[in-house]
């Protein structure tokens, strides 16, 4: 079998991503380069990097809230490996945690391209009434916690700042200004937030996933470290937080 790659080769003495040494890369290129280097081939504009860096920076943690962050912290107390506590958590990562990114990418760059041809307002309305025709949720608005999510706010003022604007974040806030006409009034979350900003930076919907994950990995491992740590041993759900809902018990 002959594995191909386009990412990287390995010499004697000598490691080359996309054509470039990493020795040469190492000390010059933030981690938000690299990740747009080992994704898209190139490296980024130089005014991207806040962008791209700001853009791992914003998802990182959420408290134990949320799943992953509570699964890796309940696998650390049962006195696993560290890198196993990590790996439960990013496990816990999926379509209703993380995975919206994907979702709202793909419907952003669809209302991009359909604005072009009919205007962003039109095609937001079109995109949000089919979604919710069809009983479907319009990924990227919506948080249990955050009415007001600085994080989002914040995220878009720096892409502002890095001079990201090709429609994208146009067509996303279109999308939420769509979703208070049909009578949801939904804020913007983080999943929407990154997802503007990913599909500005350029990055394939299909990647979206990975961004999430690449960011919160990072408050994962520092919560499962900290358990491991710091932490009680063995951590459970609390016998009252239990409900029976099975048959009474019964003779055999």
């Amino acid at each position: 079998m002959i594995w191909r790659t386009k990412i990287s080769y390995v010499e004697r003495n000598k490691v080359v991503v996309r054509g470039y040494r990493l020795d040469e890369l190492i000390g010059r290129v933030s981690y938000g380069e690299m990740l747009y280097l080992m994704f898209n081939g190139e490296l980024p504009p130089r005014e991207w990097r806040r962008a791209l860096d700001a853009l791992l920076v914003a998802g990182c943690d959420h408290s134990i809230f949320c799943p992953s962050t509570s699964a890796a912290r309940i696998v650390a107390s049962g006195g696993v490996g560290l890198q196993n506590a990590i790996a439960s958590g990013i496990n816990a990562m999926g379509s209703y945690h993380g995975g919206a990114i994907e979702a709202a990418m793909k419907l952003f760059y669809e209302v991009k391209a359909r604005g072009d041809e009919v205007g962003l307002e039109k095609a937001a309305e079109e995109a949000v009434s089919k979604l919710l025709a069809e009983g479907k949720r319009v990924p990227g608005f919506g948080h249990k916690i955050h009415t007001d999510d600085p994080r989002v706010k914040r995220l878009l003022e720096v892409a502002g700042e890095c001079g990201l604007d090709r429609g994208y974040i146009k067509a996303a806030l279109e999308v939420g200004r769509a979703l208070e006409k049909a009578g949801r009034r939904l804020p913007m979350n983080i999943d929407g937030a990154m997802a503007a900003v990913a599909c500005e930076l350029g990055f394939d919907w299909r990647a979206g996933r990975a961004i999430f994950v690449l960011s919160r990995a990072l408050g994962v491992a520092a919560h499962a470290y900290e358990e491991m740590v710091e932490g009680e041993p063995f951590k459970e759900i609390p016998l009252e937080e239990i409900r029976y809902e099975g048959p009474r018990e019964r003779e055999l």
